[in-house]
């Protein structure tokens, strides 16, 4: 859905632009999510959802470019869990 949405708009950004917005999504979902804890704001899970589905968007954008396959996304992301409870394990 996001090629098709990439194609219809015509505009491909660049991966540095791709991972700023990322960046500054991220930075949203934290101040959507009682980050800002000076600021009398009550976050709501709509929002947050809505800050995630962001996060999405710009995050399969950069799957797009990268040419990456949804197998191929799986695999690393496995490996990388196995690490990941390795370094848990470890007390890392």
């Amino acid at each position: 859905m996001q090629k098709e949405f990439q194609e219809k708009c015509g505009y491909w950004p660049e991966l540095k632009d791709v991972a700023a917005a990322l960046q500054a999504e991220a930075g949203e979902l934290w101040g959507e999510s009682s980050g800002k804890w000076w600021k009398k704001h009550k976050p709501t899970r709509e929002k947050q959802l809505g800050e995630l589905a962001d996060i999405l968007h710009f995050f399969l954008i950069a799957c797009l470019k990268l040419d990456i396959s949804p197998q191929e996304l799986f695999d690393v992301y496995s490996k990388k869990l196995e690490i990941n409870y390795q370094r848990h394990t470890d007390g890392y």
